[in-house]
């Protein structure tokens, strides 16, 4: 059985659908690191590896990319979101550094697959890396709309909703939660809920939060579940965005997205929703208040969309393909 060296330097869901996912077909070696040490053991795993796959592009994908071109292997970089990101202003991205952008250059050079979850993160990438990213093609990540799922036709629904893991003051900007909570202090007459707020970051939160919204910790699927059913809007504020995952989930499970024009987010709401531009609080007021006017018959149309576009059953398919590809395994033909 061929291996697969699958690494990164964080673990979130997208990124362990994606081991369920190769695990299936693949012995997979997987380790999530960082620092001096771990880039040094990513880079002798890498070398034993059929194929190595690094989730984001980065000092340790420059590691791992130079260990399997020495073994004579194959490798894929997998960008997801601040791996294309230049923020100068709030100093957000790797781009921002000299000798991080260097070796990540190298590292997108070496690749020999470069996978985004949306076009526009592609076409950052290339104007951030001056580079031509000629192996570089959009592979989005993928959903259970099983899960995700409509909740019951009596349910009842009320207010706005944001998800955002929120552990600084940086994150919080880079997410909008700043925006969110600005705006809700605009609509002191509508219910707001921000989940995913670091409790230990709580207690220095340097924003104001407004009395009618609840702040709420990150909560596991399960949990998210039940609040993407019990709200009405779901609110994308970010100033920089991939392809949002809870976007994405929110949508399946029927609510009407209002986000600002960034990254993924045009192709996640297309018209069910509505767009505003990125820092423009009173547009997004605005756009949350013409939310809030939509029938609830949109809400089947907004699912509908991300089933369409983004089934994880594409993706697995898809990733599967350019792995037997790229390690000269024969095209499995189902």
């Amino acid at each position: 059985m061929r291996r697969i060296f699958l690494t990164s330097t964080m673990r979130r869901p997208f990124i362990l659908d994606d081991l369920t996912t190769l695990r299936r077909h693949y012995a997979v070696d997987f380790f999530v690191g960082s620092g001096m040490v771990d880039a040094c053991r990513m880079f002798v795993r890498s070398t034993r590896a059929d194929l190595s796959i690094c989730w984001f592009a980065s000092v340790y994908s420059f590691a791992v990319t130079l260990g399997v071109r020495l073994a004579g292997k194959k490798s894929i970089i997998v960008v997801g979101g601040v791996d294309a990101a230049a923020l100068p202003e709030l100093g957000y991205g790797i781009w921002l550094s000299k000798w991080k952008s260097f070796l990540v250059r190298q590292a997108l050079r070496r690749a020999d697959v470069i996978l985004v979850v949306d076009e526009r993160l592609r076409q950052n990438l290339e104007c951030h890396s001056q580079l031509s990213l000629a192996q570089a093609s959009v592979l989005p990540t993928g959903y259970d709309s099983h899960f995700w799922s409509l909740p019951n036709s009596d349910a009842e629904r009320e207010g706005v909703l944001c998800v955002a893991t929120c552990d600084s003051e940086r994150r919080g900007r880079v997410k909008g939660v700043d925006l969110f909570l600005e705006v809700a202090e605009m609509l002191p007459d509508i219910p707001f809920r921000l989940i995913g707020v670091d409790p230990d970051f709580l207690h220095n939160f340097p924003f104001v939060i407004p009395k009618n919204v609840q702040i709420l910790p990150p909560l596991a699927h399960a949990e998210l579940v039940d609040h993407y059913h019990s709200a009405s809007i779901y609110c994308q504020p970010s100033r920089h965005e991939g392809l949002s995952n809870v976007l994405c989930e929110g949508m399946l499970c029927g609510l009407i997205p209002v986000g600002t024009d960034v990254g993924g987010t045009a192709t996640a709401i297309g018209d069910t929703g509505v767009l505003v531009p990125p820092e423009d609080t009173d547009a997004l007021r605005r756009g949350i208040l013409q939310a809030l006017s939509m029938p609830d018959e949109s809400r089947q149309a907004v699912r509908n969309r991300i089933v369409k576009l983004f089934p994880r059953e594409r993706r697995e398919k898809e990733l599967i393909r350019i792995v037997r590809q790229l390690t000269g395994e024969e095209p499995d033909e189902s």
